[in-house]
């Protein structure tokens, strides 16, 4: 079984993961996080934004779990259409995102005190932001802000047609185990259908 983490960032995860990320290129030759990632063995870095190195129906699964908001429209379906290419017939992937419409919601409660019950993550008090608001969703990385919708249609225009909210069996089950951030996150499901 082989499914890619892609944009693994920090969350690197073992076999049968292969983290996929750019990440040599934000550290310095010799630093701490670059002696911790030349232990991962699973790990390949590669600017995600030029495909993905796999040859056609080669994959599983595909965790995106926070990396589809640090692309823009334009790249994040080109992104998921690489990701279709990739899977088996009847692979999977799993898109989480941080939910737009769940900030909304809670927008009038958001306070760095009330951060961990809200979000999960509670604030540091030195943290300049005043709200998860500004610090999560719009965190300077992030290129967009997506909701249900939103995302729907990138994994249709990468060329899902069976989006769903939930999924079963052997991979989704795995992929489901490896989620992070729950309590803020939009997760969606995409099975390859031919």
């Amino acid at each position: 079984m082989k499914i890619l983490n892609v944009g693994c960032g920090g969350n690197r995860l073992p076999d049968p993961f292969i983290n996929i990320d750019s990440l040599r290129s934000q550290f310095e030759e010799g630093c701490i996080e670059m002696k911790q990632l030349d232990l991962v063995e699973n790990y390949i870095d590669h600017d995600l934004r030029k495909g993905l190195p796999f040859s056609d129906n080669s994959v599983d699964g595909v965790l995106a779990s926070h990396f589809l908001e640090h692309l823009d429209l334009q790249e994040a379906w080109k992104f998921v259409a690489e990701c279709y290419r990739v899977l088996k017939p009847e692979g999977v992937m799993v898109a989480s995102v941080p939910n737009t419409s769940y900030f909304r919601e809670v927008h009038h409660l958001d306070t760095k005190e009330m951060s961990g019950k809200l979000f999960g993550e509670q604030m540091d008090a030195g943290n300049p932001h005043t709200s998860f608001f500004d610090c999560a969703l719009f965190f300077d990385e992030h290129k967009q802000a997506l909701t249900e919708d939103s995302l729907w249609a990138i994994l249709r225009k990468g060329g899902f047609t069976d989006i769903t909210k939930s999924c079963t069996g052997n991979v989704a089950d795995i992929l489901l185990a490896s989620l992070n951030r729950p309590v803020f996150s939009l997760t969606l499901w995409a099975v390859k259908k031919i």
